[in-house]
């Protein structure tokens, strides 16, 4: 930039000038907008726009060394040009604020001339003209290890500066220091509890065969503190799944630590023995034990039994899980909250049966609970939202219906999370940590098998022998919660009730068939279609000398139910069997 010759005259008239007491009040006033302050851009904010107005400035910076740098952290009041231009330098510049840095001084330069007195070097010639200074302050910032930056106010006519100003704007600059120095111990406070507590949420969560897990753990951003959430998903050594959502009810690295000692305790307890009430028992010694006893301790701890879809929890002072049904229904499950840990008072259990396609959420108060929406709001709240979800509604993306069953996987539990946090409005500026854990039970995937059978007798013998075969290699895929055996528990009366379907098939509608088995895990439902007309279906007793007509009567003795329907081309006979008794 070329650089022209810089006005020195002292053609401006100087600001109006302000009595001691209008400066007495602007420092009681920057004391109480700093007790809010704790970071520091909130400590900048307030000191700046302060400075500004208590002293006649139009414009304001405060310029920190980087090593060989300094750059302006914060320069308001200039155009976009100037903050370009001198938002970083060198220490080698020579200029105003690499001379307080170094040395620590104060500099109140009231007109061009005394700018260039002392500091007649390009880069501040080339300042002046661009900004069109015409008086700056330059103050140091001096923290407990020395100068830490410097406050800078610019102003565009000549200033005298009077005793009464300077101590104005040095007791504004020991203001700034003193609150900057603690917003930056605090963000470095903050930024360890952060490290902490993202540290001690599992990297991966466990897959468990006949369950997933999906969990969301946010961050508060409207408050400034880091909370104490945590959750965690363990598989037993059983095969069973522990899931925990737990809040410690405090702020920073304390909560944080306490976090961290009571998810490590709890996971080395569900090794010795999982049962709910047996851990919070024993988390119970363990908090109690503690040294730091301001910290309240809250969880809600269940484990799922994947294979019979018995869920057991127990609470500790926390909200109840939410149970979404497969059929839409929304409700929370049976109190069993307890006081929080620590505190003392028997544990109980709650078992409830967790069907194949339903979910359990897991969540913290942070969820339900705002500044401006109380607990008792809150939890009718993520009820009506989540039954809506689930039955009523559509995905967070508005793409289509969502059911939970059928049961769509991991997946569709991360985008339930989604849709739920949205909803309640934790995914915005929320006050408090939100965390939410979905637990999901999965139904078996559907074995199935077909045969093309000819129309002749032998047929009914090659579909017991389907039958007979598929049943036996599908004897091990037993559904969660059924109540029998496997498939080839079912392979006798199987074969029976085909036999007969088959026979009538190929030799009264004279046509060939095809046979269609699908096992779930719990009923084994069996489908012949031929190209027969319908028949009716009213069942009809044998006499003793008839040799046709047990069929139906078989079917409807032996199957859990069956039935008759018209197909294109046909028709087709099907009935089901349940593992375990029939009915």
């Amino acid at each position: 930039m070329a650089a022209r010759p810089v006005d020195v005259s002292p053609s401006c008239a100087p600001a109006a000038r302000r009595t001691p007491e209008d400066h007495l009040r602007t420092l009681q006033e920057v004391t109480a907008a700093l007790s809010g302050a704790v970071r520091e851009a909130d400590v900048l904010r307030v000191i700046l726009e302060q400075g500004r107005a208590g002293s006649g400035a139009s414009g304001s910076g405060v310029a920190v060394r980087d090593g060989e740098q300094v750059r302006y952290a914060h320069l308001d009041g200039y155009s976009s040009d100037v903050r370009a231009t001198w938002s970083a330098f060198g220490m080698d510049s020579g200029s105003p604020v690499t001379h307080v840095l170094r040395t620590g001084e104060a500099l109140f330069l009231g007109s061009p001339q005394e700018v260039l007195a002392r500091f007649d070097v390009p880069v501040i010639r080339a300042f002046l003209e661009a900004s069109g200074e015409q008086a700056m302050v330059r103050l140091p910032l001096v923290g407990t290890t020395g100068v830490m930056g410097v406050l800078s106010f610019g102003f565009t006519a000549p200033q005298a500066f009077s005793e009464d100003e300077r101590a104005f704007l040095l007791a504004l600059a020991g203001q700034c220091a003193q609150a900057l120095e603690r917003a930056r111990l605090y963000e470095r406070e903050l930024a360890t509890a952060r490290t902490l507590q993202r540290s001690l949420l599992p990297g991966t969560l466990p897959e468990v065969g006949g369950a997933r897990v999906a969990a969301r753990c946010i961050p508060a951003t409207a408050g400034t503190d880091v909370g104490g959430d945590w959750y965690d998903a363990v598989r037993l050594p059983d095969g069973r799944l522990g899931v925990v959502v737990g809040d410690v009810m405090g702020k920073g690295v304390r909560a944080a630590s306490v976090m961290g000692q009571v998810r490590n305790a709890l996971r080395g307890l569900l090794h010795a023995d999982p049962a709910p009430a047996v851990v919070l028992e024993r988390l119970d010694r363990l908090v109690a034990a503690m040294e730091d006893d301001e910290e309240l301790v809250t969880l809600a701890y269940g484990v799922l039994d994947a294979g019979t879809g018995r869920f057991t929890w127990s609470g500790a002072g926390h909200p109840p899980p939410l149970l979404l049904g497969a059929d839409g229904e929304a409700l929370y499950l049976e109190p069993g909250e307890g006081l929080p840990l620590g505190l003392g008072g028997a544990r109980e259990e709650t078992v409830v049966a967790l069907g194949p396609g339903e979910v359990v959420l897991l969540y913290s108060d942070g969820l339900v609970e705002t500044r401006r929406r109380p607990l008792l709001d809150g939890l009718p709240l993520l009820q009506e939202h989540a039954a809506f979800l689930v039955a009523e509604g559509g995905q967070a993306d508005g793409s289509g219906p969502w059911t939970v069953g059928p049961w769509q996987g991991r997946s569709s539990l991360d985008a339930l999370a989604d849709a739920l946090v949205e909803r309640m409005g934790g995914g915005g500026a929320a006050d408090d940590d939100v965390t939410l854990l979905a637990l999901g039970r999965e139904p078996a995937t559907e074995l199935t098998a077909e045969l093309l059978l000819p129309a002749r007798a032998s047929s009914a013998s090659a579909a017991r022998a389907c039958v007979r075969e598929r049943l036996a290699a599908w004897s091990g895929a037993a559904a969660p919660g059924a109540p029998g055996g496997g498939a080839g528990d079912l392979a006798e009366v199987a074969q029976l009730c085909v036999s007969e379907v088959v026979t009538n098939a190929v030799l009264h509608a004279a046509s060939p068939a095809r046979l269609r088995l699908a096992w779930d895990g719990a009923v084994l439902r069996v489908e012949v279609r031929d190209e027969g007309a319908p028949f009716r279906t009213a069942l009809r007793v044998p006499g003793e000398e008839d040799t046709h007509g047990r069929g139906l009567v078989l079917l409807d003795a032996l199957s859990r139910r069956w039935g008759l329907h018209e197909v294109e081309g046909g028709k087709a006979v099907w009935f089901e069997l349940a593992a375990g008794p029939a009915g």
